[in-house]
């Protein structure tokens, strides 16, 4: 049996607004935590092409593959997906979900051109497959390819900051 007295139903009450309190700051740090590593992911690679270095967001894992750009409503300009198989080989995209027009450039695994699929209809679910094997897409909005200088041959650089 316990020497302590019963807790008061005052006693109670007041360390519910204290409980709110904490529960929302560890809300609060977790969506900080969660923007800050969405956004260093996102803007950690720069892939410098003939006329602009473009930021990307990098999809490397089965399920970023997945999801991709879909849902989005707007690709800023300069910005862009760069898509990332371990191992090189015949990749299909398709555009469903993706309400914006986009140019797919497949690369090798030395970062060379080697397709360019320009302005993919949005939210087609035509499958977009190349007859060539590529370790790396590039997704950038409808008609910036050829803004940019890329073409099929063309070599594309990555690098960690704009200034390198």
């Amino acid at each position: 049996m316990s020497n302590r007295p019963p807790k008061k139903l005052e006693d109670v009450t007041a360390s519910a607004p204290s409980r709110f309190l904490l529960f929302s700051t560890f809300l609060g740090l977790l969506t900080i935590f969660s923007y800050v590593s969405l956004q260093s992911r996102s803007s950690g690679l720069f892939v410098q092409t003939p006329r602009q270095t473009l930021r990307v967001e990098v999809a490397d894992t089965p399920e970023e593959r997945r999801v991709g750009l879909s849902g989005r409503q707007l690709l800023a300009e300069n910005k862009g997906m760069l898509f990332v198989f371990e191992e090189g080989g015949a990749t299909c995209f398709w555009m469903k979900d993706t309400y914006i027009s986009l140019d797919m450039i497949w690369m090798d695994e030395n970062k060379q051109v080697v397709y360019i699929y320009e302005h993919a209809t949005p939210e087609s679910e035509k499958p977009i497959c190349p007859n060539q094997r590529a370790t790396f897409v590039l997704e950038v909005n409808g008609g910036s390819a050829r803004q940019y200088g890329i073409e099929k041959g063309t070599s594309l650089k990555y690098k960690k900051s704009p200034l390198e």
